[in-house]
């Protein structure tokens, strides 16, 4: 198996993973969800998260994020908590460009003036 199939079947893993902690945490503070959270992240090394933009792409395109919002929002979580550097809460201004570009293209109709805004700022 090639590693680029490898790295989309391991980033499926992960945010299924990611979508049982958070719902088994939906209740509660995300204080009570951050030692999961951070489990997982130190299980799943293998992920280069310096180009996970063209598995989080690949990914995309396997879900059906257009029948489900809620399927939409949390795969939306997912996005940034994968972009997150070493155990970080927060991602570059960089990171949150690109995620918001592979995110909402074809879904936000003014995605580059609010990338452009939120670059200039």
């Amino acid at each position: 198996m090639d590693s680029s199939r490898s790295n989309l079947f391991e980033l499926w893993d992960i945010c299924e993973d990611y979508c049982g902690i958070i719902s088994r945490y939906e209740h509660a503070s995300s204080n009570e969800a951050l030692p999961p959270l951070s489990k997982l992240v130190e299980s799943r090394q293998t992920i280069d998260r310096n180009l996970v933009f063209d598995d989080l792409s690949k990914l995309m395109a396997i879900l059906d994020l257009d029948v489900h919002p809620s399927q939409f929002t949390m795969f939306y979580k997912f996005v940034f908590f994968i972009c997150c550097e070493n155990g970080q809460k927060r991602i570059t201004v960089s990171r949150a460009i690109a995620a918001w570009r592979l995110v909402f293209k074809g879904r936000f109709r003014m995605l580059n003036q609010w990338c452009d805004f939120v670059e200039l700022s």
